[in-house]
């Protein structure tokens, strides 16, 4: 059976997402302009946006995390969690990690939280390029 035009319901663009700037961006604005003749400028644009939102969210929560940090009482027990967020910030996948940390009076702090982007991991790891290995590696020299 031939799939017919109207059951095709699925876009699969193919994005490579370890090329960051000029070449991720030329791929996402190709696709974007062979799909639904949105100009190139226009997706450049919405990309930028996009990248600074998401910066600023990240500071936001580093600072509501060192504020945590900081206003953490001493006899208050805390536990970061590390991991892939898909598998952490799913309570299925992390079969109900944080209600478990709570019920036990245990503070679970997400990686995200922490204050870890001005750590400077490239002397120790050269050649990390994975995203998840350059949020999680940090925490490892923190004393």
């Amino acid at each position: 059976m031939k799939d017919s035009p109207s059951e095709k319901k699925l876009l699969i663009p193919v994005l490579h997402f370890k090329y960051f700037g000029r070449v991720l961006n030329n791929e996402i604005s190709l696709f974007m302009k062979d799909q639904f003749d949105i100009p190139k400028s226009r997706i450049i644009n919405a990309l930028k946006n996009a990248d600074r939102t998401q910066t600023a969210f990240e500071r936001e929560i580093e600072k509501r995390g060192q504020k945590l940090l900081n206003d953490l009482p001493e006899d208050q027990q805390a536990m970061v969690i590390i991991g892939r967020p898909y598998n952490t910030n799913d309570p299925e996948l992390n079969l109900h990690l944080v209600e478990k940390l709570k019920n036990l009076d245990v503070l679970p702090i997400p990686i995200d939280f922490l204050p870890l982007s001005r750590e400077n991991i490239w002397d120790d790891y050269p050649m990390m390029y994975w995203p998840n290995g350059r949020n999680e590696s940090p925490i490892y020299s923190l004393k």
